[in-house]
C-alpha cells in the first residue's frame, strides 16, 4: 500500500515570490495600491497571502511598512 499523501496543498513560503516581491511591495504601496492589488502583482491567493502573513516575519513588516506609505498616499 502507498504511503499517504498530506492532504491540500503546502504552505506559501516568500521562495515563491518573484525575486524583486520587496520593490513589488514598496512600489504597489506607494503608488496607492490596495491589499489586493499588491496580492495580484505578486501572483499569489488570498490563502497565499495570510498564510505569509502569519509565518514570515520579514514579509510582514514589508507589508506594514508598505500599507503606511500607501495611508501616506
Amino acid at each position: 500500500m502507498a504511503a499517504k499523501q498530506p492532504n491540500g496543498r503546502p504552505p506559501m513560503k516568500v521562495e515563491k515570490l518573484p525575486k524583486n516581491w520587496k520593490e513589488i511591495v514598496i512600489n504597489g504601496y506607494s503608488n496607492g495600491y490596495s491589499d489586493i492589488e499588491v496580492r495580484v502583482e505578486l501572483g499569489i491567493s488570498r490563502t497565499g497571502w495570510y498564510s505569509l502573513l502569519e509565518s514570515d516575519t520579514d514579509f510582514s513588516d514589508s507589508i506594514k511598512d508598505g500599507k503606511d506609505l500607501s495611508e501616506a498616499w
